[in-house]
């Protein structure tokens, strides 16, 4: 499964849903992982890039057309990731380089851990 995916209403509007991981250990201590949808987003074109808005609120946030920096990198770290809980994936890399997947309402910080939004 992708880890987004884009539907239109029947009123006609836009949405993406993002999809995360829902990470943890069962009751023998083995990792388990579940995909789960992680936030809903409107999202409609506008001159300078697009707007995005959370399903069931107000506030448009406007996101401009730019480039990405060429130095964007994120360290990977095994021990890591394993010790805050996230799923290393051995041979998968992720779309950013790193093998480490975490659970949502967390990120990759600096260390290749996972770490609480």
């Amino acid at each position: 499964m992708w880890p987004l995916d884009q539907y239109t209403s029947s009123s006609s509007h836009t949405y993406v849903r993002f999809y995360g991981q829902k990470i943890g250990h069962d009751a023998t201590g083995n990792l388990q992982s579940a995909s789960t949808i992680a936030d809903v987003y409107e999202i409609r074109g506008f001159s300078k890039g697009v707007q995005v808005r959370k399903a069931y609120s107000t506030r448009w946030q406007s996101l401009y057309t730019t480039t990405v920096p060429l130095t964007f990198t994120t360290v990977a770290n095994e021990s890591n990731c394993d010790d805050s809980g996230g799923m290393w994936t051995d041979d998968d890399a992720t779309a950013i380089g790193s093998y480490c997947i975490c659970s949502i309402g967390q990120y990759l910080d600096a260390s290749g851990g996972c770490a609480a939004i």
